[in-house]
């Protein structure tokens, strides 16, 4: 970008911006620094962004995207927190221009933290009408199992199958760190009554409109769940369709 002023008479000046656009940059290559116990290749695939190569252009997912880079932030706390690494942490992520200025270096700065396996693990049931439902025979995390964040999903779609729509699963963790252990209890409540009206899809340019709704955990007249809102924005962004995905 040049900038350049032209004087003009009565003290006036126009001011123009030569810009010389040039090619698309795209990523070169995607580092890791920090893992020990996954190699960069199993991070890359974790990961959204992908490396430049000359077979790829049919996607987009090679080209540098601050957006894109926050949604792999997302991606590898999802990987590492479902493969029992309840204390990993993105330190940070940058994109720096290539010597020669036509491609991008994506750096991901992680701390990996410590495996950890599951403690206790209860079910603490707040429902005005408890019934005889014992919700802890549907709970699929064992005491032992390694850690795992989306354990939580399958007792969510468990409860909305035996009736109990309007709920709230409140899943609060006790970490041990010295014991490498993290207790768990799943707090059930009761949750608002409020069904889905309308789904609306905008800004789809790529595929049908089809495609995207069969990706929803709801449909039209289903009571609302955040979990499985969770889920469909999950699902629809691995699609890898969208640059961006907002519910």
């Amino acid at each position: 970008v040049e900038p350049k002023v032209i004087p003009q008479d009565q003290n006036r000046v126009d001011l123009v911006y030569e810009i010389t656009e040039g090619p698309v940059a795209r990523i070169e290559k995607i580092n890791f620094i920090g893992n020990q116990v996954f190699s960069s290749k199993a991070l890359r695939e974790a990961i959204r962004t992908e490396e430049t190569r000359w077979y790829k252009f049919l996607t987009d997912n090679d080209k540098f995207d601050p957006d894109r880079m926050q949604y792999d932030q997302e991606l590898l706390r999802r990987f590492y927190t479902s493969e029992g690494y309840a204390d990993f942490q993105v330190k940070s992520a940058h994109a720096e221009l290539s010597p020669d200025k036509d491609s991008f270096i994506v750096t991901f700065v992680i701390e990996e933290g410590p495996e950890y396996s599951f403690g206790e693990v209860r079910v603490a049931n707040e429902l005005k009408d408890k019934g005889d439902a014992d919700f802890s025979e549907i709970v699929t995390t064992e005491s032992g199992d390694t850690y795992d964040s989306g354990a939580v999903d399958a007792l969510t779609k468990k409860l909305g199958d035996l009736g109990y729509a309007f709920v709230d699963i409140q899943p609060k963790l006790d970490r041990d760190r010295e014991k490498k252990l993290v207790n768990l209890v799943y707090v059930i409540k009761p949750g608002p009554r409020v069904y889905v009206e309308r789904i609306n899809i905008t800004g789809n340019v790529r595929t049908l409109d089809e495609v995207v709704r069969r990706e929803f955990r709801l449909s039209e007249g289903d009571p609302y769940n955040s979990s499985k809102l969770q889920r469909t924005e999950q699902r629809i962004n691995n699609l890898g369709y969208f640059e961006k995905v907002d519910m």
